[in-house]
């Protein structure tokens, strides 16, 4: 299969085929920005927190559930090896200085 598209006629990388692509993207981007604006969880089998970072994550444990902040690291949630972590979320922004609560 060539990488050569319809558009290339060329023989260089494609202007037309790389715009769609940073559209696409674009959009993707966008919807995962209104998701996380939302504060809606994503499930750990549409992807994984990067690794370091602490978020949120609802997890199942026997018949215990919760949500708490953990830590991800080496493929898993720091403290949370044997539990069903299902869905996460990166932490909300913390308070400024000065509101009230």
């Amino acid at each position: 299969m060539s990488n050569i598209c319809e558009h290339d006629y060329l023989r260089r990388k494609c202007p037309f085929c790389e715009i769609a692509q940073l559209e696409r993207e674009n959009e993707q981007l966008r919807a995962e920005l209104d998701r996380l604006k939302r504060g809606e969880w994503i499930s750990v089998n549409e992807r994984l927190p990067a690794v370091g970072e602490t978020v949120l994550i609802y997890y199942r444990y026997h018949d215990q559930q919760s949500i708490v902040t953990a830590r991800f690291v080496n493929g898993g949630f720091i403290g949370f090896w044997d539990a069903d972590v299902t869905h996460w979320q990166p932490l909300p922004e913390p308070p400024k200085e000065g509101e009230n609560g």
